[in-house]
């Protein structure tokens, strides 16, 4: 695992750190499942990790230029989170859609330290914890085509078709 750097709007984001990632294998010996951002699903063989610490051995990731591709990417991999979300049971609620995203803001800006990152953490939290809300809407919306779905045709459709 290779610890990276991510940078947001142009700054180095100290609370996302060290966020490592397995980056090198050997050809054969890791499989991933076919979700974006996935952590594999099998390693075989050793795994090295580069401790943290040593920053100067870190990976430097561009996370987002600009506010307008945060937002593209979300509409992307939010859309995506709902066949996990409906894989792993979860069903829409207005507790869900409150509680979630405000979690995910109390994580990135109080417990991950996202204040010691000034403005940028803040709004890299409040992007974060909206990324959240709308893929938790976009779940409800799934919902509510669900229902119409069967409504007027018995047969269930694929989430990819039902989700925009």
């Amino acid at each position: 695992e290779i610890p990276r750097k991510n940078y947001v709007f142009g700054k180095f984001m100290r609370s996302l750190y060290p966020n490592c990632i397995l980056r090198f294998f050997r050809r054969g010996n890791v499989s991933f499942s076919k979700h974006v951002h996935c952590t594999p699903d099998e390693i075989k063989g050793k795994e090295i990790k580069i401790d943290p610490k040593r920053e100067e051995l870190a990976m430097i990731h561009y996370n987002y230029d600009t506010v307008a591709s945060f937002m593209s990417r979300t509409n992307t991999y939010t859309s995506l989170e709902i066949e996990k979300m409906v894989k792993r049971g979860f069903k829409f609620s207005l507790k869900f859609l409150i509680f979630r995203p405000l979690g995910e803001f109390i994580k990135r800006y109080f417990l991950k330290s996202g204040y010691k990152d000034g403005l940028h953490g803040f709004i890299v939290a409040y992007l974060l914890a909206m990324y959240e809300t709308i893929a938790i809407i976009k779940l409800w919306e799934y919902e509510k085509n669900q229902k119409l779905v069967k409504k007027e045709n018995p047969v269930p459709e694929k989430i990819e078709e039902t989700v925009f």
